[in-house]
């Protein structure tokens, strides 16, 4: 016992580790040894070293819980422990929880196991224990007890999954177990014990297994209900008067006491949260007949005002020592009420309701906002949760479309012009002080004309550079107050901004003002410019963009053309070499134009869309000519390289989805300068697609999305590119022929197929013989190869135009394929082949073009 209790010592003391590993090794032989189970019992009666007794218990948890421990024993160890427990009362408090849980662990294990009849005699026995002379320890070991049973009865976390060595569904059982037969025997003590006072020492554990009762039937967590169904068996000890009334008298004998007052408070926010009918659930079982706790609905009035009543006094006497704490659990509690009577319809209950409520929200905001520093947040937690009161209030008539009440009318008017006050105080408050609030913005105002009468001019001056970071502010602060988000969703004007559209117009002609300023002065001199100015330029323009586009028709022409002279411009003056700090620059103006001509392009008509597709030309030919093979292969960051490639394309697509649209002055000439402009841009984008950028699946979708269409609408045009282009095309669909994304495959093959079913339609010399590589290809993923249907059939109908137009070559083809293979193999792939080209129609008498 001596070796333990100086390991225990050790073990706690942790002075070195070699200490503490030495003291594990003796705890860990002591648990294996033989007489472990004797020498644990010895230790904790004997011992008067506190991590010695803690250690014997937790052995002694441990080697009950194994299977090979019989019932029987068990029930010798629970008898055990449970007596000392009520017999010693010296021990330190985390000795004595630790063998009240350990109790409680037992007991669950063998509740199965155990007849009907024992477990009453168990329940029984404890329930005798708690409900003995007040102010003797077995009077509080037997409430303890009560509260850990429960606790451990109620859930099953893999936690004590593991500790108990049982699956989930025995815990499930035990929980079933109980719930039939001993809980409400359980709740009755306690509903006694309250009613008739507990003494101080019992009352804070009287109440928490009040909580964990009632915390019984919380609705599982992917509900949002927040009512509690409880067994209509408790319906004779928890819907009583006298039992409230109890609870509201400990509570304000005991109101100053932090801690138990918290728990009390606890138990009347539950409470106030009990319904009347209960459902069937995973937890309510089969026998158990669904009910109500309630025997009328005018009885559930009556409790739910009962409590209401019980809460108006603590509405009124607030504390001021624990005002936080407690005016936010009160804000939960009138939350709850506020559900529960709505599931009632009650209109008797909703005028002082809504009063309280609306009485407490004013409460809440003007302590807000007699709060000078700010430091307080206590009042705004407590508001949130009464705001969802307001919300279920307030719900039948907005859902019915029907005006409110005149008092709610006249409660939330109050309510809401002192919300309002606080939002403003609490964004005032986001300054330092107003004083200096006032100057900045004064400053805001000159802070574009400081920049154009500045003498330098230089980012290598600090003042010029304090200059910029001030109009960066400015920018930014315009974009976020005037314009949408547009990411994601459709900007709209608020209707309470018409007023101010004037303003809005002078703030939009600033910033454009600015941006075509910014674009003269890199055009002159980029060195001097700051690319993070003309990033926020971009961004603010863009969003004031989308969001004004129809209101301010003036300034569309001028967005658009300075759209364009930017992404020129900047592409021409800040290259990536030329500006290495900030790479972000070129995907920046790229996502600009994209962005643009994917809201815009539909709607502008036929001359300003062609200039649209001019200037679009441009800017793809200034970003592949500064961004040429050459020049990217010295950049490293292949992110950065995915980034821009991604946005090239996918202003492709977005330029040639405007081949769809009817233009009613002239669609020939219009599809003509659409494939024009997009098949420039595929010129010069495909050299730029290396292998390892085909390795990316969004940048790979979108490439072949792209070619796919292409080779669809513009076949003739596809076969007519250069030959060294048109050759890394068709090795770009080699690649997406055996990409692993099923999409790409589909798309790769549909390609092959239509530039087959072209070249049979009008043959070129270009691409004569190229489209025989895809053959093995073909036949390697069909014949060898598990593969999507929708993949086989897109395959095999590009595998029948490929035979059609390779029929000369197919025979040396077929050779070269099955040349790897084994004999028998071979011949069957030749004849399966053979008999293929027999099945071909007849060659029909082309025209090379």
């Amino acid at each position: 016992m001596q070796a333990v209790e100086e390991a225990c010592l050790a073990f706690a003391a942790g002075r070195t580790t070699a200490e503490r590993q030495a003291a594990e090794s003796v705890l860990h032989q002591f648990k294996q040894s033989p007489q472990a189970h004797a020498d644990s019992i010895h230790l904790l009666t004997h011992s008067a070293v506190p991590m010695a007794q803690f250690h014997a218990v937790t052995t002694l948890c441990e080697l009950s819980l194994l299977e090979r421990v019989s019932v029987s024993q068990r029930k010798e160890t629970i008898g055990f422990l449970l007596h000392h427990a009520t017999s010693s009362s010296s021990m330190p408090s985390f000795v004595a929880s630790a063998l009240i849980s350990t109790i409680a662990i037992l007991i669950k294990r063998n509740w199965l196991q155990e007849s009907p009849t024992d477990r009453t005699a168990i329940l029984s026995h404890i329930t005798q224990l708690a409900s003995s002379s007040s102010n003797t320890p077995s009077n509080l070991v037997g409430i303890k007890l009560l509260l850990a049973f429960v606790t451990e009865m109620r859930g099953a976390s893999d936690k004590k999954t593991r500790a108990m060595f049982q699956p989930v569904a025995f815990h499930t059982s035990c929980r079933q177990a109980l719930e039939k037969d001993g809980l409400v025997q359980i709740l009755a003590l306690a509903v006694h014990l309250i009613t008739h006072q507990p003494s101080p020492q019992a009352l804070e554990h009287v109440y928490l297994l009040t909580v964990e009762l009632l915390q019984w039937f919380e609705a599982p967590t992917d509900s949002t209900s927040i009512l509690l169904a409880v067994d209509p068996r408790w319906k004779p000890y928890l819907v009583q008067a006298s039992f409230v009334q109890a609870i509201f008298q400990a509570y304000t004998t005991h109101r100053s006491h932090g801690l138990w007052s918290h728990t009390i408070r606890q138990v009347l926010i539950l409470l106030a949260s009990v319904t009347g009918r209960r459902r069937r659930s995973l937890h309510v079982l089969s026998n158990l007949v669904a009910g109500s706790i309630f025997d009328s609905p005018d009885h559930h009035v009556a409790y739910i005002t009962w409590i209401f009543h019980g809460a108006l006094f603590i509405f009124h006497h607030p504390l001021p020592s624990n005002v936080e704490r407690e005016v936010i659990d009160m804000c939960q509690l009138t939350y709850r009420l506020v559900s529960n009577w709505s599931s009632l319809n009650a209109p008797a209950l909703a005028d002082p309701l809504v009063s309280e409520v609306a009485r407490l929200s004013c409460l809440l905001l003007q302590s807000a906002l007699q709060d000078e520093e700010g430091g307080e947040v206590w009042q705004m937690e407590g508001l949130d949760v009464l705001m969802d009161a307001w919300s279920v209030l307030t719900a039948p008539f907005a859902t019915a479309a029907l005006p409110p009440p005149p008092t709610i009318q006249a409660a939330s008017a109050q309510v809401v012009r002192l919300y309002l006050q606080v939002r403003l105080r609490l964004v005032c408050r986001s300054d330092d002080n107003d004083a200096e609030e006032d100057e900045d913005i004064e400053l805001n105002v000159e802070t574009a004309n400081e920049r154009r009468t500045h003498t330098t001019k230089s980012l290598d001056d600090e003042s010029f550079r304090h200059v910029l970071d001030k109009l960066h502010f400015v920018i930014l602060f315009t974009g976020i107050v005037i314009a949408d988000e547009y990411k994601g969703e459709k900007p709209v004007v608020p209707c309470s901004m018409e007023a101010t559209l004037s303003v809005v117009e002078q703030l939009v002609h600033g910033v454009l003002t600015l941006l075509a300023e910014e674009i003269q002065a890199v055009q002159v001199a980029p060195q001097r410019e700051s690319p993070y100015l003309s990033e926020q330029l971009l961004s603010t323009v863009t969003r004031l963009h989308v969001t004004y586009f129809d209101i301010f028709p003036s300034k569309s022409a001028d967005m658009v053309a300075l759209y364009c002279q930017s992404a020129t411009v900047y592409l021409s003056h800040w290259t990536l070499e030329t500006f290495q700090p900030v790479p972000s620059i070129v995907p920046l103006v790229l996502k600009c134009a994209c962005d643009f001509v994917e809201a815009n392009l539909a709607y502008l008509s036929l001359d300003k869309a062609m200039d649209l597709y001019g200037h679009c030309d441009r800017l793809i030919g200034t970003f592949c000519v500064t961004n040429s093979v050459t020049q990217r292969s010295a950049i490293s960051d292949d992110e950065l390289q995915f980034e821009d490639m991604f946005m090239l394309l996918t202003l492709l697509s977005h330029l040639v989805a405007k081949d769809v649209i009817d233009f009613a002055d002239d669609t020939a000439n219009s599809a003509g300068v659409v494939a024009d402009v997009v098949f420039s841009g595929l010129n010069q984008v495909i050299p730029l697609m290396t292998h390892d950028l085909l390795q990316y699946p969004k940048l790979s979708v979108q490439y072949f999305t792209l070619v796919s269409y292409l080779v669809d609408v513009y076949p003739d045009k596809v076969v007519r590119l250069n030959p060294s282009l048109l050759h890394q095309l068709l090795q770009s669909l080699v690649v997406g022929m055996r990409h692993t994304n099923t999409d790409i495959v589909r798309y790769s093959f549909q390609s092959v197929g239509e530039l087959a079913a072209c070249q049979l339609r009008q043959p070129t010399a270009a691409s004569t013989g190229l489209l025989g590589q895809f053959i093995p290809v073909v036949l390697q993923m069909l014949v060898f190869e598990a593969a999507a249907a929708v993949v086989v059939d897109g395959a095999a109908l590009a595998l029948y135009s490929l035979f059609l137009v390779e029929r000369p070559n197919i025979e040396s083809i077929a050779h070269a394929f099955c040349a790897g293979m084994d004999s028998p193999l071979q011949d069957t792939m030749m004849h399966a082949l053979g008999q293929l080209m027999h099945s071909l129609p007849p060659a029909q008498p082309q025209t090379a073009a």
